[in-house]
């Protein structure tokens, strides 16, 4: 392996494994601190809440049964683990390693639970007055931050 390389594979490796040890970390903190439901006002329009989600980032496809859960829930993160990690391997640009390392740590990290839990816990849970979003978690955060990120870099290179 070159040597510039080798450089970008490290930077995706503790990407993703920066983001998955977090995102375990603190659901692990969450259910140790709080029962189902049970919340804790940070700010006006943050609350910690402990929620079990069997579906996809923000609840969605919760309600999903046999063959397409397990396509959409447990296939299709662990292809984005392998496209993005292959894309990782083969960039020279350090921000899609970071990207890839937050996209995959984020995907691993919610898959690892449904795997050995069947739920993912979700525990971060914005609303103004009567308008709330739905919860998530810091693996949701990497998953959605990345996408936007890259969606922003090919923006910037479609513009040069």
């Amino acid at each position: 392996m070159e040597k510039h390389t080798k450089r970008y594979v490290l930077i995706y490796i503790f990407t993703f494994l920066s983001v998955f040890i977090l995102d375990q970390i603190t659901k692990m903190w969450i259910r140790n601190i709080l029962e189902p439901n049970q919340s804790i006002d940070v700010l006006p329009i943050l609350k910690i809440v402990l929620i079990y989600n069997k579906g996809i980032a923000f609840g969605m496809l919760s309600g999903i049964g046999g063959g397409l859960r397990v396509i959409f829930l447990e296939l299709l993160p662990i292809l984005a683990i392998f496209i993005s990690g292959f894309y990782a391997f083969k960039s020279k640009d350090t921000k899609i390693s970071i990207l890839m390392g937050m996209l995959s740590g984020g995907a691993f990290g919610n898959l690892f639970e449904r795997l050995f839990y069947g739920k993912v816990t979700d525990f971060l849970y914005f609303h103004i007055e009567n308008h709330y979003w739905p919860a998530f978690n810091l693996a949701d955060s990497a998953v959605s931050l990345s996408i936007f990120g890259l969606i922003l870099l090919s923006i910037k290179e479609e513009k040069q």
